[in-house]
């Protein structure tokens, strides 16, 4: 951040943070950037040898302070006192006495003087004592405990990025209180500051004073010098000021000290605080007279003499000793202010450096907490800072206030109730955003359903139904049965291989090891029976699964109990709890992730029509390079422009040249509108099998952020992600494994810690759902790939605003998902939990077979549902791990030859492009020994045929296919190719570019007769190539050199036989050296188009996986 845009976004990038001070702020800032798993490094320095702060106490008090001093001190700072003499317990550490006295009490009742995931003890009295708040903090500190440097002094804090470096970079020179040895630290990426605002004392310059505190030191001294009311027994005492410092130490000397105390005031006392101290309230001092009379006179101008002591209860200076280095200085001359700061947080220029705890007259734990919280969400770009100069403009506003009557000394000091007001704001924060910019034209103009509304009054009990909806007498079915798998039918795989001694997945399927919980049966394979009787007794709408209910007319948002289950596993397994924004997101089900996509659309998107809207408002919409077709066949009706992003192994591309951030920043708005809608499959990429890790998905967010791009997030595998594919991938190709990944940071989210509860669920990667704080992410969901796709069953995650905005349209055009599948899923999910006894008890009561026994009736439940997910992981787990091994195998050409004496042959290593007749030429006659000879040297020839990496997730193998190695890559063609069609109408046609009008066999056009070739005998594997899932039709599509494999299509027997028939069809399809071969291929593709998907004996490892 050393180059400076006042007008830019600002990103950010801190892995390794140096914080403070462990004192309330700086605990609360380590916990909250701790607890994201998302920084590299965080110290904490502390120079005291225990945390606390200012609530660490110490007997021993400053001997003494500057008097008077009303400006921050510009030499070095103040030394700690040494270890006392004798000290037995061995902690030789210098200390550093803070204003905490003997008997002091906290101002603040005891449930607010508290963290929100710590309580306080449950004392006798509503002020906590100081002993009490200690021990507190010292038991908040034990997560961090081991991240704290004791006994540290900061000394210097310096930025060493260049000018022109974007990075902030930190160092931090340290000493060891104990030793004296000075290092330095880092550098750090940020630095949070925490060093609290009660050290630097501060003593009003009265007249006299000076002159005063030579001519009797010791009489004059400062609160923080305070520790119990003995020393001032019997003495004459004036205590200046009456903030709450000075009112209870009034208080306690009053009793003891010569009667009365007076209290020097600016402003009156509340008279119900003078009361308690017994004090004589008095003006301000107005001047300390000379001579030995100790005496003073006040302002208004009664003279006290034979003054014990004074004691300036007048607060404290802003000093930050070991931050002189910037410029312009941090700490204005009067030391009332820390500036350049917005938000009384981020330094402007440099909001890597944060500074936590400045305001004053506030609950500080609370305050402490959300500003934490909100400096680790922005460091990690979960929460976006405004531009410079919109926070250049707020720090104005605020000198403003000053300048119209706010006293400077009350710049960092809020309002009443502003401690409040700005926690809510931070709070606020993390609200989700108003999204409504966004909506289509449509959508705004949508309304709710007057007849949906009116539903409600049908719950009545007892109600006489006159409206409409027909009887449930005339429904033709009394029951729906069927005969539904257990959950432990499929084995699961390890959740963390390598972390114990299975280190190795299991390749074939194996009965459940699991206990069963579902006992009609022994078997894991056996079925279990579920059904939805006609009609049951229960009032609650989220409890009744019945067929009087499920075949009805209904509400938009769905089936009242499959509604309730779908949105308490999102909320409880899939999203963070607290929920990165509030209230968390709301859920509607929909017809499938089709019809949830279309419906997002619909919500976001207006149309645009070429010819008759400006192209600057035309639509965009963000997607990878290769990307799920179909999403984009409903989008570009709309006239939206499909805009790529480039991407890798773990996904989109952020930083350079087709990243994200170099799209959405260089954006050209005479293309259009810059897109501000993004499709993605994470967890599981259809085609590339990718996940993309947490760190990325934050970056990915960030960005969105800063763009203010809604991220639609198509999750129909989220649960197949498959942990040992690395591992084997290694041990597959004869490589070193890769280092174990940590199991304790695999589901790193944005707010929490917490865990679903099922081991299972906490090992998958998480979803952009637990990074959403602005409300920005719409996810979809569906049963396709968890039951089966005909159920045309889903649902769609996102904040209410957004699905109040869905369901209306959801009102106007689908309604909710068929009555039937709804019912028998909320069976499947429902039927063994407490929530669905009512429909147990109905099935009892039916007339059925004997062997159908209340036995028989049992559902899943959520535990069951998880367990189901699991086992399926690991059935496709094996899968994929054998269609690998396989393709590992068989992704090169090993071939041998004679050892050949000239160079005659077409195909040795020459510069000239062989012609046609060439290329047909194979004739022995240019060996000089006969190659059939045993005595003939052979030579070995290696030729790459397929590249890729093992799937992390997903149902598909993406396979580079090496055609530039095949011997007729680029030969010229027999015949010259037929004209292209006017329009690309099928997604397998190859592209329609350059290449295709060369008279050569270039790439596209072997991918085409490649996948003509697999598909004859003796091969008969139906593949899909990657033209299908190219996102734009131009030069730079490239999908026609791969291969989509989907392991997930075939049956469990057949799935080794059609992955060893593919290697064996791209071996044999190299060892094509007949031009004419490839016309004949290509002509059978273009005059007939064959479809052979419903040939018998062919095999498929193409078509699945459709939303």
């Amino acid at each position: 951040m050393g180059s400076q845009d006042d007008q830019a976004p600002i990103h950010f990038s801190v892995n390794k943070i140096a914080i403070i001070g462990a004192g309330p702020c700086g605990l609360a800032a380590a916990r909250y950037l701790k607890e994201q798993n998302a920084f590299e490094t965080i110290d904490v320095f502390e120079q005291q040898a225990e945390v606390g702060g200012v609530w660490n106490y110490s007997p021993r008090a400053p001997p003494e302070v500057p008097v008077p001093q009303v400006t921050p001190p510009d030499g070095p700072p103040e030394p700690p006192l040494p270890p006392e003499e004798g000290d037995e317990s061995g902690d030789k550490a210098p200390v550093f006495p803070s204003p905490m006295y003997d008997l002091l009490h906290a101002n603040i009742p005891r449930p607010l003087m508290r963290y929100s995931d710590l309580p306080i003890s449950q004392g006798e009295l509503i002020f906590p004592s100081r002993q009490e708040i200690q021990e507190y903090l010292v038991e908040y500190a034990r997560p961090v405990r081991h991240l704290i440097r004791f006994s540290t002094r900061v000394r210097d804090v310096r930025l060493v990025s260049a000018s022109d470096d974007p990075k902030d970079q930190w160092t931090v020179d340290i000493e060891c209180l104990r030793t004296g040895e000075l290092t330095r630290a880092g550098p750090y990426d940020a630095v949070v500051v925490a060093s609290g605002h009660y050290a630097t004392v501060y003593v009003p310059d009265v007249p006299g004073l000076r002159e005063f505190h030579a001519a009797h030191p010791g009489i004059v001294t400062h609160a923080k010098q305070y520790r119990t009311a003995t020393p001032f027994q019997g003495e004459k005492v004036i205590v200046v000021g009456n903030a709450a410092s000075g009112i209870d130490i009034a208080a306690q000397i009053s009793p003891v000290c010569r009667k009365p105390l007076l209290l020097s005031v600016q402003s009156p006392t509340p008279p119900h605080n003078l009361a308690h101290t017994g004090a004589e309230e008095v003006p301000a001092i107005a001047e300390f007279l000379p001579g030995p009379e100790r005496a003073v006179r006040f302002t208004d101008g009664r003279v006290e003499h034979n003054i014990d002591s004074v004691i300036f209860a007048t607060g404290y200076l802003y000093d930050l000793p070991f931050l002189r280095s910037l410029s312009p200085p941090l700490v204005t001359n009067s030391g009332r202010r820390v500036q350049g700061l917005y938000d009384h947080l981020f330094h402007i220029d440099h909001p890597t450096l944060a500074f936590i705890g400045l305001p004053i007259k506030v609950v500080p734990f609370p305050v402490a907490e959300s500003q934490a919280a909100l400096v680790a969400r922005t460091w990690m770009n979960q929460l976006s800072l405004p531009t410079r100069a919109e926070m250049r403009r707020w720090e104005a506003e605020e000198e403003e206030a000053v300048r119209r009557g706010r006293s400077p000394k009350n710049f960092h000091v809020w309002p009443e109730g502003g401690d409040v007001s700005q926690s809510h704001a931070n709070h606020d924060k993390s609200s989700p955003r108003d999204l409504s910019h966004h909506y289509s034209a449509v959508t705004k103009r949508r309304l709710p359903s007057k007849i949906k509304g009116a539903y409600k009054f049908f719950q009545i009990p007892g109600i006489h139904n006159l409206a409409g909806l027909p009887n449930v007498a005339f429904f033709p079915f009394d029951t729906l049965e069927a005969q539904a798998a257990k959950p432990e039918r499929w084995t699961p795989s390890p959740n963390h291989p390598g972390s114990s001694s299975t280190t190795t997945i299991t390749t074939t399927p194996s009965p459940s090891g699991w206990p069963s919980r579902w006992p009609s049966s022994s078997n894991p394979a056996a079925a279990t029976h579920i059904a939805v009787p006609k009609s049951v007794d229960e009032s609650d709408p989220r409890r009744r699964i019945d067929l009087a209910t499920a075949l009805q007319y209904g509400l938009a948002q769905g089936y009242p109990p499959l509604l309730s289950w779908v949105r308490q596993f999102v909320r409880e397994c899939l999203v963070p709890d607290p929920p990165p924004y509030v209230p968390g997101p709301e859920v509607i089900l929909t017809c499938g992730a089709t019809d949830g996509f279309a419906k997002t659309l619909n919500l976001f998107v207006d149309q645009w029509d070429e010819g008759v809207d400006d192209p600057r408002e035309r639509p965009g919409l963000l997607c990878e390079e290769v990307v799920y077709t179909n999403v984009l066949n409903q989008a570009r009706p709309y006239g939206v422009q499909v805009v790529t992003v480039k991407a890798d192994e773990m996904g989109m591309v952020v930083r350079g040249e087709g990243g994200l951030e170099d799209v959405l920043g260089n954006w050209d708005a005479g293309r259009g509108k810059r897109p501000h809608l993004m499709y993605t499959v994470t967890l599981g990429h259809n085609p590339t099998g990718v996940v993309v890790p947490i760190e990325r998905k934050r970056e990915i967010y960030a960005v969105c952020s800063r763009y203010d791009v809604i991220i639609v997030e198509d999750e129909p595998y989220w649960y197949l992600q498959f942990p040992s594919a690395s591992v084997e991938e290694a041990k597959s190709r004869g490589q070193s494994p890769p280092p174990p990944p940590s199991t304790t940071t695999t589901t790193t989210t944005s707010s929490s810690s917490s865990t679903s509860g099922y081991p299972f669920l906490d090992s998958l990667t998480p979803s952009f759902l637990s990074l959403d704080v602005d409300g920005r992410v719409v996810r979809l969901d569906t049963f396709s790939k968890t039951v089966a796709p005909g159920c045309r069953l889903g649902w769609l995650t996102a904040q209410p605003a957004l699905i109040e905005r869905v369901e209306r349209i959801t009102e106007a055009t689908t309604q909710q998902p068929s009555g039937f599948v709804q019912s028998l899923i909320s069976e499947l999910v429902l039927g063994s939990s407490p929530r669905n006894a009512a429909a147990r008890s109905a099935f009892e009561r039916l007339s059925l077979s004997s062997s159908l026994t209340s036995s028989s009736f049992s559902g899943w439940d959520t535990s069951g549902w998880v367990r189901w997910l699991e086992g399926l992981r690991g059935a496709y787990e094996r899968r994929m791990v054998r269609m690998c091994k396989i393709l590992d195998q068989g992704s090169a050409l090993v071939t041998t030859s004679a050892v050949r004496e000239t160079s005659r042959n077409p195909r040795s290593s020459s510069s000239r492009r062989p012609s046609a007749s060439e290329f047909e030429s194979d004739s022995d006659s240019d060996y000089v020994t006969d190659p059939s000879s045993e005595w003939t040297p052979l030579a070995v020839h290696t030729t790459p045929l397929l590249t890729f990496r093992w799937p992390k997730g997903g149902m598909f193998v993406w396979i580079r296919v090496a055609y530039e190695t095949h011997p007729l890559w680029h030969a010229p063609r027999a015949t010259p190719p037929p004209p292209p069609p006017p329009a690309r109408t099928k997604p397998e046609q190859p592209p329609n570019n350059d290449n295709k009008q060369k008279n050569i066999l270039d790439g596209p056009t072997l991918s085409i007769a490649l996948m003509i070739f697999l598909t004859t005998a003796p091969y008969r594997v139906i593949i899909a190539t990657g033209s299908m899932f190219d996102a734009v039709d131009d030069d730079s599509a490239s999908g026609w050199a791969y291969h989509r494999l989907c392991f997930a299509a075939e049956s469990e027997e057949r799935v080794d036989a059609a992955a060893e028939r593919y290697v064996r069809g791209v071996h044999a399809f190299w060892g094509i050296r007949d031009v004419e071969r490839i016309e004949d291929l290509l002509g059978e593709w273009e005059a007939q188009r064959v479809n052979r998907e419903g040939e018998e004996d062919i095999v498929r490892l193409d078509w699945f996986g459709g939303c």
